[in-house]
């Protein structure tokens, strides 16, 4: 079997090769498909599990992540969550992540949560001031309760989003910061 087009050649000599002719470069590269690993199509009839003992009972959900309504129509996944909806009148929407959704339906160990790294330890800055002597503070709150800049400014001068807060420059204090 024979494909053409402008530039190249295909040529499909089994089921396990494939070589392109490149004409330009007169060169024939040969790709042995016999070694890449399968991969598996989806189940053309999935189990489908109800979301009622999640206190969802019009969705249903597949072990490949697909959910479905009471009609079956399939709902859209976005950035691996599913919106459903809780109750007769539709009102109360709910976000869940597909992976933890499968994992509860059938019956599977939840995947671990993310964990976030928050310290909410007070940051030291230091407002440097135009003759270029420094002012250190403990804290930005206590930065802006006392100088009467706003807090939001501070930060974000402080981590170079803007050039200045308050017509002072703004640094993190890394020198108090790490200890």
């Amino acid at each position: 079997m024979t494909k053409r087009s402008a530039d190249c050649v295909v040529v499909l000599h089994s089921a396990k090769r494939l070589v392109d002719y490149d004409s330009d470069s007169d060169t024939e590269d040969t790709i042995d498909y016999s070694e890449l690993p399968l991969v598996q199509a989806p189940d053309p009839a999935p189990k489908w599990v109800s979301l009622a003992s999640l206190g969802f009972p019009a969705y249903q959900i597949a072990r490949d992540g697909r959910v479905r309504n009471s009609r079956g129509a399939l709902l859209s996944v976005k950035n691996g969550m599913v919106m459903l909806q809780r109750g007769a009148n539709g009102r109360a929407r709910i976000r869940r992540t597909v992976v933890r959704l499968v994992a509860a339906a059938f019956g599977e160990p939840m995947p671990p949560s993310p964990t976030h790294n928050h310290t909410n330890k007070p940051v030291p800055v230091v407002r440097v001031l135009p003759d270029g002597t420094g002012q250190r503070f403990d804290s930005i709150t206590d930065a802006a309760k006392i100088t009467g800049i706003d807090v939001t400014s501070i930060q974000k001068a402080s981590t170079g989003l803007r050039r200045t807060a308050g017509g002072s420059e703004w640094r993190r204090d890394t020198a108090t910061e790490s200890q």
